[in-house]
Parts: structure tokens; C-alpha cells; sequence
């Protein structure tokens, strides 16, 4: 009679596709290996039961990955490019950027679960279609200083008639403060003076997103305009 081989993880999630498979089971075999005493399954329960989950683990720097016992790190860092790349996954290029929801679903991936408030600005063609996104400044857990020069340089630099800037609240509420209030006036009236249109200042919490431009802060967006010629 022949031999079966036992059937282990990574073969039952080549045929499975991973269906089936739980928190701990995935994250192990992010993991790849263990040590000497402890098994990658017993790794990844500790990495969840440290940080609560894997939206956790998702918003964990490098440092407080590594410092959970068999982790180390080499594993620290595939974890979170792992996790990067999930983020990077959910992004949603495209067709043009005409609405709010629109801007929201390609930010909604990079923006999830960051610990620090990070400001972050997508850069439009005439069309409407993203030239590039950038991630502008990073703050504290609390708060992220906005420099108009700073949101507007890039555009200037690469002749981008509009943008739009969004940051995130840790906190998982997305209602704008006073101060994301202010710094929105703030960058739309230098944007005016240098002739870039500022379509919309997104606030970005756990469920769901805050339009500046939809709360009437900012003029309601129009069609792009495509340049004539002739």
C-alpha cells in the first residue's frame, strides 16, 4: 500500500485557496518559520493576542512587531510588508477622480489603520485622472501640521491643475475638527492665489470618510475640463 504524505498547511491552502483557514493559520504562514520552541502557529496567536487582531497587527511599526516573543526582525518585517501589500490590494486605479466616494476608495486602502495622523494628496490631470499620490507629512497619534507650501509644491512642480488632500483620524471618527477646518481654508485661498483648484479636503476614520467639499467648505465639484484646441 502506498504512502500518503501528510497533508500540511500550505498544501491544503493550494487547493483550498485558503478557505476555511483562520487569523492564526494565515498569519503563520505569512511567518513561514519558528524557532527551536515555538511553532509559527503559536507565534501567530501571541502576534494576535498582543495586538488584538489583525487590524492590529496592520497598524503595528516594525519595532512592536519584533519585540513579540519568536518574532524577531527578519518576520517583523515580512508581517508588515504583508500587511502593506493588503493595503496596496484594496487601492482602486482607474478612470478619472470625479467624485468624493470616488477619491475615498483609492485612499481608503494606504489610509487604513495608521497609528499617526498622515496627510496624504492626490494630484489630477485636466481629465481628472490621478497623476500620482503622495504622502505629505506625518504626525502624531493626535494631529499633523499642514504647510500649504507643502500640499502645493508638487502640483506646481508638475504643472497639476487640481488635488485633493486627505488624512485620517486614529481615532476612527471622522468628524473634522476645528483646526482640519482651518487648514483647509487655509490651503484652498493659497491654492487660489496660484491658480490650482483644491477640490476637496477628505477626512478619513474607521467606518467611513468626512467631504469638506460636500459640507459646503469648499465649491462643489465640477466635470474636469478637458483644454481645447485649435
Amino acid at each position: 500500500m502506498p504512502v500518503i504524505a501528510a497533508e500540511g498547511p500550505r498544501e491544503r491552502y493550494a487547493w483550498s485557496d485558503g478557505a476555511g483557514f483562520g487569523d492564526v493559520e494565515l498569519l503563520a504562514l505569512v511567518l513561514g518559520t519558528g524557532t527551536a520552541s515555538r511553532s509559527t502557529r503559536a507565534i501567530a496567536a501571541e502576534l494576535l493576542d498582543t495586538f488584538g487582531d489583525l487590524a492590529g497587527i496592520a497598524a503595528a511599526p516594525v519595532p512592536a512587531l519584533g519585540r513579540v516573543h519568536g518574532v524577531g526582525p527578519a518576520l517583523a518585517v515580512r508581517v508588515h510588508a504583508a500587511c502593506q501589500l493588503g493595503r496596496r490590494a484594496r487601492r482602486r486605479p482607474g478612470g478619472p477622480i470625479r467624485t468624493p466616494e470616488q477619491a475615498w476608495c483609492h485612499l481608503r486602502g494606504p489610509m487604513a489603520g495608521l497609528p499617526s495622523e498622515e496627510l496624504h494628496g492626490l494630484y489630477l490631470d485636466r481629465a481628472g485622472r490621478l497623476r500620482f499620490h503622495r504622502r505629505l507629512t506625518v504626525g502624531s497619534a493626535g494631529f499633523t501640521i499642514v504647510d500649504p507650501a507643502q500640499v502645493l509644491g508638487p502640483a506646481l512642480a508638475t504643472g497639476s491643475p487640481a488635488l485633493l488632500i486627505a488624512h485620517n483620524h486614529p481615532s476612527g471618527d471622522p468628524e473634522p475638527s476645528e483646526a482640519d477646518l482651518a487648514c483647509t481654508r487655509r490651503v484652498a485661498e493659497a491654492a487660489a492665489v496660484v491658480g490650482v483648484k483644491l477640490l476637496d479636503h477628505l477626512v478619513i476614520g474607521a467606518m467611513g470618510y468626512v467631504s469638506l467639499a460636500e459640507r459646503g467648505l469648499l465649491p462643489a465639484w465640477a466635470e474636469p475640463s478637458v483644454p481645447t484646441t485649435g
